[in-house]
Order: structure tokens, then C-alpha cells, then sequence
């Protein structure tokens, strides 16, 4: 991170109403997570294996969630040694807020999950735009990614290679790895369909596009 990068974010520490932005997005972005699980058409890349170990597990997505963005931190930290920075460790009470929002969410919509498919279709839709919105007002905030994008971020700076690059590799072996888990585990494919291709495909354009508008 430059002194600039640094400066600014410094900034964004000491100031409220970023505390308030990322607490808004991690909620919207649970939101739209649990409304792509609830329809039941395949979750995002990046929520597929604490989807599919949940299953294996019979734990929640959230707690898996949580579990696995620890593991990803505990990487990140690893690989930067002494630049890391301590303010990231709040990255894991993010994360911990995230895990919990969504099981929230996934209890709130499980009585309302569509039977039709031109409805899963809308209510995909709907996720995977709040998903976009929720990463929009979290980079707005400025103050911690969750592990799981602050690891692509640390991965980035090391191989020099451009973020999106390393976002797209990254999701594709997180897809990969949740097929394989659900194959050997679950003798099928569970949380990974035509929804998962969506998301991985608008999310991140849905985001650029409101950075685009919004700065």
C-alpha cells in the first residue's frame, strides 16, 4: 500500500460514518448471498465451498463461512510476515459479523424460497445485485476487505499480477475445489449452477459499473 493508499485510509478510520457504510454493505452483501442460496440456482464462487463443506459438515453456510475466511486470513498473514498490517486483523470480526448476517438472512427467506423458475431466476437476479452493491459500499468504506478478497489482494502485490486476474483465478478454484468436495462427498453437484456462472460473470461487473457511476 502506498503513503497515499495509507493516508487515506487512515482517514477513513477516525471517521464514522465509514464504520457505518461497511456495516450497510456486509449486511447487503449477506443479503444478496443468502437470496441467491435460497433460490436455489447455485450460489457465488466465493460462497460455493462454505456452501458445499456446509452440506458435507451439516454446519450453516455462515459458520462455515466464517471458518474458512479464517483460514484464508491466517494465509494472508503468512505470506505478507511483517507487512501485515494489525488493523487487517479486523478483518475477522468483518468476516464474523458477515457469517452471522447471512444465516440470519438464509432463516429470514427460507419460508419465502420460490417454487417457479422464472422466480429463482428474479430472485438470483436480486442477489446477485445486492451481492455487487454490498462489495461497492465496502470498498467505498475503505477500512477492511473480507479475507477472502484481502487474501487476492496480498496475492496480487506479490506475483505483480492485476487484482481482477487473481480475483478470477482465485474464484474459478474455489468453484473447482466446491464441485470436486461435492462429487466425492455428496455424489453430485449441490450450490453450483447456473447461478454460480451469473455471479461470476455481474458481480464484479455490476460493481464496476457502480463505482463508474457513484466514484
Amino acid at each position: 500500500m502506498n503513503k497515499t493508499a495509507t493516508a487515506l485510509q487512515n482517514q477513513s478510520i477516525h471517521k464514522p460514518a465509514s464504520w457505518v457504510l461497511l456495516i450497510i454493505g456486509l449486511s447487503v452483501m449477506a443479503c444478496g448471498v443468502s437470496l441467491t442460496i435460497t433460490a436455489n440456482l447455485g450460489v457465488s464462487p466465493i460462497s460455493s465451498l462454505p456452501y458445499v463443506s456446509g452440506l458435507i459438515f451439516r454446519k450453516s453456510t455462515g459458520t462455515l463461512t466464517i471458518i474458512i475466511n479464517t483460514f484464508f486470513l491466517f494465509l494472508e498473514i503468512l505470506i505478507l510476515r511483517k507487512d501485515f498490517h494489525p488493523f487487517q486483523l479486523l478483518q475477522l470480526p468483518a468476516v464474523m459479523l458477515f457469517g452471522v448476517l447471512i444465516d440470519a438472512f438464509v432463516s429470514l427467506f427460507g419460508s419465502l424460497t420460490p417454487s417457479v423458475y422464472g422466480f429463482k431466476l428474479l430472485s438470483c437476479a436480486a442477489g446477485i445485485a445486492l451481492q455487487a452493491l454490498g462489495v461497492y459500499l465496502v470498498l467505498r468504506a475503505d477500512l477492511v476487505l473480507n479475507p477472502a478478497d484481502g487474501l487476492v489482494k496480498t496475492l496480487s502485490s506479490k506475483t505483480g499480477r492485476p487484482f481482477g486476474n487473481v480475483k478470477t483465478a482465485f474464484d474459478l478454484t474455489m468453484a473447482i475445489l466446491s464441485i470436486l468436495l461435492s462429487l466425492i462427498f455428496l455424489h453430485g453437484l449441490s450450490g453450483i449452477r447456473e447461478g454460480t456462472i451469473f455471479s461470476a460473470v455481474f458481480v464484479g461487473q455490476f460493481t464496476t459499473v457502480l463505482r463508474n457511476l457513484f466514484g
